[in-house]
């Protein structure tokens, strides 16, 4: 295991410094000046699909907390799925103390019936919420959770999804040991009774203020609940989770990870990142990054060197996640971020990171060359991979 570790480790490296000292190359073959300015890039974005406007500030506070760890589960035509989601819950074995919070966000199946049901079932244990609700959307059904935080941690799980045994005991072990505001365990996909590794952490860890390596799904981790004060998932966007790595992440003082398996994710054939491509609402990957990046001051973040690795790592995704759109909705959005960056961000921090790759292509206007060279970063479960 770790010899192969290592390896992959140095051909991680290998791979970064060869597609960093191409990009010369690239740009003697694929150098293309824009000429598109702000006023026509935003023009263009706003005739094709204009910014759904949905709010990331809310007023939702901590409250007394009354349990360690609160399960917020939305649930929306899960009939088949949802009673295998909360069993693989309540029959957790842990020493902490825990409350679900589960929504059924305006169901047309059999779900809500379910859900009652289920509650019904474990009433005795006082550990299931339901509420009902009319659709709102992923988004507003997280949020229906989040209105009132009342656990010390709060954990997300998707109603089609599992806990794996033992995931509360050792998320929250980890991370009362070593003070941590946020901790991720490892994943397994599953599809047709078909297991297997989805991501995982070699080992035991605390993070370093410099480690960016938290995946961006809500799941298969514990947040001090503090985190989501004032925070929520914008509605009407696809890619709303992007407030996590924006914002969440970035809020928290202390981070960790652990090598255990905590989380079975469902892989879902006609989920958003199967199907976005080509879709115009896809464009919704620049807009949320916009929005997080105007709000970044409000939310006492500062603008330095984590950030903006950060920001410089969502403009390559976007780029990949809009790849197959009209060519001058790319550019156009090419444009927008290169503007984004230098409102900002300040001179001195942009003179200190002059050299690398895609801030200097971003700076020099190269759509051509910034276009092929995003398409040979890697990107997979919502990280760069190098």
């Amino acid at each position: 295991m770790y010899v192969i570790q290592i390896g992959a480790h140095m051909i991680k490296k290998i791979y970064n410094k060869t597609v960093g000292l191409a990009v010369p190359f690239l740009s003697i073959i694929y150098n293309k000046k824009t000429d598109v300015d702000v006023t026509k890039a935003r023009n263009n974005l706003d005739e094709y699909f204009p910014d759904s406007k949905g709010e990331v500030l809310a007023d939702n506070k901590c409250v007394e907390s009354n349990c360690n760890l609160q399960i917020i589960i939305p649930a929306y035509n899960v009939e088949d799925y949802l009673e295998e989601c909360i069993e693989s819950v309540i029959h957790q074995e842990t020493k902490y103390s825990y409350k679900i919070v589960l929504i059924d966000d305006g169901s047309t199946d059999n779900t809500p019936r379910i859900a009652d049901e289920l509650a019904k079932k474990y009433a005795n244990t006082g550990k299931i919420l339901v509420i009902h609700q009319e659709n709102r959307g992923f988004s507003g059904a997280r949020n229906r959770g989040l209105e009132e935080l009342f656990g010390e941690y709060i954990m997300f799980v998707d109603s089609d999804d599992m806990l794996c045994p033992g995931a509360i005991d050792r998320l929250l072990s980890f991370s009362y040991d070593n003070c941590c505001d946020i901790v991720e365990g490892s994943v397994y996909s599953f599809n047709n009774k078909i297991k297997k590794v989805y991501y995982s952490h070699a080992s035991k860890k605390t993070l370093s203020e410099k480690e960016d390596i938290l995946h961006g799904q809500p799941w298969a981790k514990v947040y001090k609940a503090r985190l989501f004060e004032g925070i929520k998932f914008p509605q009407g966007y696809w890619f709303e989770d992007s407030i996590l790595s924006f914002l969440v992440y970035t809020l928290a003082k202390n981070k960790g990870v652990v090598s255990d398996f905590v989380y079975s994710y469902r892989i879902n054939e006609k989920g958003i990142s199967s199907l976005s491509g080509g879709n115009p609402k896809s464009i919704d990957t620049y807009w949320i990054t916009q929005k997080l990046m105007e709000i970044r001051e409000n939310m006492g973040i500062a603008a330095n060197e984590f950030y903006f690795n950060k920001i410089m790592a969502q403009i390559i995704i976007n780029q990949k996640r809009l790849v197959m759109l009209p060519e001058y909705i790319q550019e156009s959005i090419f444009v927008l971020s290169a503007d984004l960056v230098e409102k900002y961000f300040s001179k001195d921090l942009i003179k200190e990171n002059k050299d690398k790759p895609i801030l200097k292509l971003l700076l020099k206007k190269d759509w051509g060359t910034f276009k092929k060279y995003c398409k040979y970063i890697k990107y997979n479960h919502g990280k760069i991979i190098i």
